[in-house]
């Protein structure tokens, strides 16, 4: 069976948890954490040197593509 929720709600959860819990998280870190390489040590590529900053890019990406098809 799938889970299911309203639009609105999914929406409500992403805004209130999980980018409160993201932005946490970036307060946390200095500069040179946020951009120090091979901080991602398990990615698709080998030889990848991705650094956090990276991975929140990659993040922001994926949640405007789920977004747009959510609206679809």
């Amino acid at each position: 069976m799938q889970a299911t929720v309203e639009r609105e709600t999914a929406l409500r959860i992403l805004r209130d948890e999980e980018h409160a819990s993201v932005k946490n998280l970036i307060e946390t870190l200095t500069e040179a954490e946020m951009t120090r390489p091979n901080t991602v040590q398990y990615g698709l590529y080998p030889g990848q040197e991705y650094a956090f900053k990276d991975l929140l890019a990659h993040m922001s990406a994926y949640e405007v593509w789920a977004l747009d098809a959510y609206d679809a």
